[in-house]
């Protein structure tokens, strides 16, 4: 059964310090109000509410938390089963002292979600009665309180807890990478999409976030492929170099210039960036394995010399048009330049290559291979591959 409504949990119960962040992403007491948004100062009731993964001693080190209790399209409270079978209410917390993710650069965790629950979707009251129609426009942002500044603002919007919270769990490979189809989650997967206008509007400092850049092109490919026309609002950042978010840009320059972005957005193209595959350095072996795998199977023109990984950039045909020669050239860790299997006299000592002028170290001439067909983009002398080792996160 759902945990009783606590003391701490009456709506109207709002610390000085939630209330003014509130009002600070311009909320009225009417919209607090009516999304019944509360300040919980009990850490039991805070580890009841995200579960018991928090200790004591942590639950109570993280302060009051403001509350934002999810409902669904029909206005009741959202639930989860929890590990012990029951259910239990679906509400997100914000710590007024953020713990530390010691596996995330020491970042702060700003917001705090039920640990056995599953992504759900955030639905601001004035918006839940457009979900079923598709003639209505539809925002969707990051976070709650964006979410109910837009909703208070006459503009229907759905929020997410995360930038990738609109999926469902994905399967994961060797590499640890998600693997098969992107689906909605149920909260979004009810929602009737087939032709309504939809519009993304993430913060402005997108352009620097390829992850943000990632996660908004592909929630419109999957809100295309259930019929929706989606288009990727820009906010734009003040001059001074501040960063809006939904809210801040209604606050500081209302809702006309928001139906002007609007009006001019465009359907989000697919990002820009280095698409190598990523290999992060750490102690568990089988996983780095299986990434280093991943990356040598990920192009015919990647393979592995001896111990360095290597990429084909020039293949000629020699006498025999079924043969592919290739020379390697590869990066000497003593030396700051590329060293080829002729050193010059010059190659400083320690060089992998030899330096030496009688006899330097040679590479196995060629080898027969089908890995990498013939190129016609090269020419001159022999085939050639240089080191260019998949991005490596340490």
């Amino acid at each position: 059964m759902i945990p009783p409504i606590e003391p701490g949990d009456n709506p109207a119960s709002l610390t000085p310090d939630h209330r003014a962040d509130l009002e600070k992403s311009g909320l009225t007491p009417e919209t607090i109000a009516a999304a019944g948004l509360h300040s919980i100062l009990d850490g039991s009731r805070i580890r009841e509410l995200l579960g018991d993964y928090l200790s004591r001693t942590t639950a109570n080190k993280m302060g009051a938390c403001l509350a934002f209790p999810y409902f669904d399209a029909a206005g009741e409270p959202m639930t989860f089963t929890g590990g012990d079978g029951t259910l239990h209410p679906f509400v997100r917390l914000k710590p007024s002292v953020p713990r530390t993710d010691r596996q995330n650069k020491g970042r702060k965790i700003k917001y705090e979600s039920p640990a056995a629950a599953p992504c759900r979707a955030y639905l601001p009251p004035g918006t839940r009665a457009a979900l079923a129609d598709p003639t209505i426009a539809l925002l969707i942002t990051e976070g709650e309180k964006k979410t109910l500044c837009a909703d208070q603002h006459g503009f229907p919007c759905v929020g997410l807890g995360g930038v990738w919270a609109w999926q469902k769990k994905r399967d994961r490979d060797a590499a640890g990478r998600g693997t098969g189809p992107r689906e909605l989650i149920p909260d979004l997967d009810g929602v009737a999409w087939p032709g309504r206008k939809v519009f993304l509007a993430f913060d402005s400092d997108l352009a620097d976030k390829p992850e943000v850049q990632w996660a908004e092109y592909h929630l419109a490919d999957v809100l295309r492929q259930c019929g929706a026309d989606v288009r990727a609002v820009r906010l734009p950042a003040e001059a001074d170099g501040s960063k809006n978010g939904l809210d801040d840009f209604l606050i500081r320059h209302g809702p006309e210039e928001l139906r002007k972005l609007l009006a001019s957005a465009v359907s989000p193209a697919r990002p820009a960036g280095d698409d190598r595959p990523k290999i992060v350095i750490g102690t568990d072996q089988y996983r780095v394995n299986g990434e280093a795998i991943a990356a040598l199977a990920a192009g015919a023109n990647v393979y592995q010399r001896g111990n360095m990984l290597v990429r084909a950039v020039r293949a000629e045909t020699d006498p025999d048009p079924h043969a592919v020669v290739r020379r390697a050239r590869r990066w000497c860790a003593p030396c700051p330049r590329h060293c080829c299997e002729n050193c010059s006299p010059a190659a400083p000592a320690g060089c992998l290559c030899g330096g030496n002028r009688r006899s330097p170290r040679r590479f196995p001439p060629t080898r027969r291979s089908g890995a990498c067909p013939p190129s016609t983009s090269g020419s001159g002398g022999r085939a050639s591959a240089t080191s260019r080792p998949p991005s490596i996160t340490r």
